[in-house]
Parts: structure tokens; sequence; C-alpha cells
């Protein structure tokens, strides 16, 4: 698969916008929109594979899961209620594929990035279940603070953020920090999370531009 995603130089984008696993998914949904219209959130699966195979050829298992992940964000808002909803979307917008035999832990980056999709596309309030799980998880990794977009859910944590957590929480940008605490430990983390969503916002203003340009 042609890396030049990240760049926007490759010759044809339209069906990288699919099934690259560097498509963003906002930038996928967005191709769908345009080629078939809001309808095709509606579609059988099957309709829509067929369709999508004859314009951008075969869809593996990454696409089709990031863009089953689009459709239901589109069309119901359990994954905004119910966190055993929410995983599975999360870790498909994500390219991980979603396991329902074992209990899969997003890392923070991808929290960041799922809830960042899910409210470009509908800016749904979540429930204080999805909040609660969220917090589960930032605690699973050491954290007890949440950046932006997630700061919400900074009311579940029992223990309050160090001032130096929260401005790194609103850090842009990439630094460098040798821990040498737990709090520098703490912090490294957040910053590796916050830089993987823009990592990712990067792809996707790259991928929009060549969009426009008729990719």
């Amino acid at each position: 698969m042609p890396s030049t995603l990240r760049d926007g130089k490759a010759a044809s984008l339209a069906p990288l916008l699919i099934t690259h696993p560097d498509a963003h998914p906002l930038v996928t949904d967005l191709w769908l929109l345009k080629a078939f219209g809001p309808e095709y959130v509606l579609w059988e699966p099957e309709t829509l594979w067929q369709l999508l195979e004859k314009k951008v050829g075969h869809l593996g298992t990454v696409a089709k899961n990031r863009i089953q992940a689009l459709r239901t964000i589109h069309v119901t808002t359990t994954p905004y209620q119910l966190w055993e909803v929410f995983l599975p979307v999360v870790m498909a917008l994500n390219g991980t594929p979603p396991r329902f035999d074992v209990m899969q832990v997003p890392s923070v980056g991808q929290l960041l990035l799922g809830i960042d999709v899910m409210w470009s596309i509908r800016a749904l309030e979540i429930s204080d279940e999805v909040e609660r799980y969220c917090a589960s998880i930032f605690m699973g990794h050491g954290l007890h603070y949440a950046p932006p977009p997630l700061s919400r859910i900074n009311k579940h944590f029992k223990t309050s953020s160090s001032e130096k957590l929260q401005v790194v929480g609103k850090m842009n940008g990439s630094h460098v920090l040798l821990p040498d605490s737990i709090t520098d430990v703490q912090a490294a983390k957040l910053i590796s999370a916050r830089q993987y969503l823009k990592d990712a916002n990067q792809r996707k203003i790259t991928q929009l531009a060549a969009l426009r340009k008729g990719a």
C-alpha cells in the first residue's frame, strides 16, 4: 500500500481515502457522502461493499470496520450512551479491528481521536456511563487528568491533577520530556496522546486538500 497518503502525493488518492490504514475517518466519511449521498449510512452492508469495490477495489477488514463505525455514529446515539458500543466504534475509527471475545483497552490517544471524530460528525453529549468509562481508561494508564476534547471527564477523578499536568494537557506541538518523577511520567503520556491526535488531524488536513482537488 503506498505510503504517500500522508503527504497527498499519490497519483490517485480516491481509493486510498477508503482503503488505506492512514485514511482519516472524517475524510473517508466525506468521500462516501460525496460519492453516494447521505443515504449511504442506511444501506445494507453488502450493498455498500459491492458498490464501493466497484469504485475503489478490494476492501479490507480495517476499511470496513471504519466505515461501519462512521455509519453507526450517523444513525444511532448508542456510541454516545453505552460504553459497550462506544468502545468498538473508537477502536474501528483508529484502525484497530474491534474484538468481542476479549476486553480491548484503547490508548489515551485513541480515545481522544475517537471522541474528536464522533463530535465532528454529531456534537452530542456523552452519557455519564461513557464519561466514567473514559475516566477508567485514563486511570488504567496511570493518568488522573484528561486534556481536551475529554476534559469534561476530569470530574470523575478522585485525585486532583497537578498544575503541571494541566499545562501539559493544553500544549500544542512536540515537547521532549525526560521523566524523573511520577508527574513527569504522566506528563509524558499526555504529550504522547496529544501528539497522536495532532498527527491524525494533520493527516486529515492533507487528505481534505487532496479531496478538494478532485482525488
